[in-house]
């Protein structure tokens, strides 16, 4: 089985721009999508979107979550004053696709694992599985940030 997933940190709204939100926090987001914008290449987006991105897709979601908290911690505290004075949604989104062709393929039995007398067994690809840790947890809480996990077979 082929994995690939991505996460990203989001903050959407029908009237704040992204421009208006690199504003307020400081920082540039990766991606903008500005509602209603016409492109061949897509859906015309609902609303204006502000996003940012984790370097690097198809390692472990564990990794990516931390790598993008601890980006937008420096700024955690505004992220929190914008969601609860202006009307924009946070969102920590995760995306998962299986039997993707681009996607990454199991590694198998690891030299170390081996080594250990260990043998993974068919399915147990190391990409399956994640968890919400501690910092996860209080970031969604202090950003008031929805998760949304998107898993597609």
């Amino acid at each position: 089985m082929r994995i690939s997933q991505y996460a990203y940190f989001s903050l959407s709204s029908e009237t704040v721009t992204a421009a208006a939100i690199t504003g307020k926090l400081g920082i540039e987001p990766d991606k903008i999508l500005v509602r209603g914008a016409r492109d061949a290449a897509r859906v015309i987006p609902r609303v204006h979107d502000w996003r940012v991105r984790v370097r690097g897709d198809n390692r472990p979601i564990n990794d990516m979550l931390a790598e993008l908290i601890q980006r937008l911690d420096p700024v955690v505290g505004t992220i929190a004053t914008v969601v609860r004075e202006m009307p924009v949604q946070a969102r920590l989104q995760v995306v998962r696709k299986f039997d993707d062709p681009d996607g990454v393929e199991d590694e198998g039995t690891t030299p170390q694992m081996a080594a250990r007398g260990w043998e993974k067994v068919e399915g147990q690809h190391h990409l399956l599985g994640w968890r919400l840790d501690r910092q996860t947890l209080d970031f969604l809480q202090r950003t008031s940030a929805e998760l949304d996990v998107d898993e597609y077979g």
